[in-house]
């Protein structure tokens, strides 16, 4: 659990956790398809390894560094023409800034430390928290580079306190299951950033746990199934 939850984020624990497992259900009459998305995602992976002759660790971080949103698909074809230095390629500037920061990493340690530096302000020493987006990217690499266990992610909310949560990939499409919001048109990322990201997460894990599967697995499954539910399959497959 969290350090310190008030009890409004207790309730949020449990509308989230309720949620989650309403998609789960929903995931369960989907045949839960995509148990194994993250075994998919870390073998391939594994062929940029090949391809480019580069370790596991900056494949997984370039894979997530271009994985905003976009598709599967998309997100693979970036990762490829990124380092296959395609000149013609000018995708996701950020992305391609932090891509090159990645490259420039010289091993797993270093390059963890990059994506947690993502989060943070750099002003003075002062720790704020970051975009959901820095959240989701550290927590998306740590899903692809280790797909079959569950792996802590430490959140530094302010010079003197930590929060340590089980990693969990929390786009825009999760936010909208844990808030069990299916409407069309923009969703605030305020919903799922930050201290709600932390949460959401926590209960994903706990429920994973109650249900004998990785947290990780637990999110593909409904994600997959929120995907097909709203008809995003073509656009995010």
């Amino acid at each position: 659990m969290l350090t310190s939850y008030t009890k409004t984020e207790r309730k949020l624990y449990k509308k989230f956790k309720a949620n989650l497992l309403k998609w789960y259900g929903v995931a369960e009459k989907n045949g839960f398809q995509g148990l194994y998305w993250y075994d998919g995602a870390h073998e391939f992976c594994q062929q940029l390894c090949d391809q480019f002759n580069i370790p596991i660790y900056q494949a997984c971080g370039i894979v997530a560094a271009y994985s905003r949103n976009c598709g599967w698909s998309q997100n693979q074809i970036y990762a490829v023409r990124y380092l296959s230095k395609d000149k013609t390629f000018k995708g996701l500037p950020n992305a391609r800034v932090h891509s090159d920061a990645i490259m420039a990493t010289k091993n797993y340690q270093e390059c963890l430390s990059m994506f947690r530096n993502f989060q943070y302000s750099d002003k003075a020493g002062a720790m704020v928290e970051g975009p959901v987006s820095a959240q989701k990217l550290l927590c998306f690499f740590l899903n692809l580079m280790v797909p079959d266990f569950t792996v802590h992610v430490e959140i530094q909310r302010t010079i003197k306190k930590r929060e340590t949560y089980f990693a969990s990939t929390i786009d825009r499409h999760m936010g909208r299951v844990v808030w069990n919001d299916t409407s069309e048109g923009k969703f605030p990322t305020s919903k799922y950033s930050g201290r709600k990201y932390a949460i959401i997460a926590h209960a994903m894990a706990d429920l994973a746990e109650e249900l004998s599967i990785l947290p990780q697995q637990l999110q593909a499954v409904i994600w997959v199934a929120f995907r097909d539910f709203k008809g995003l399959t073509k656009q995010y497959g």
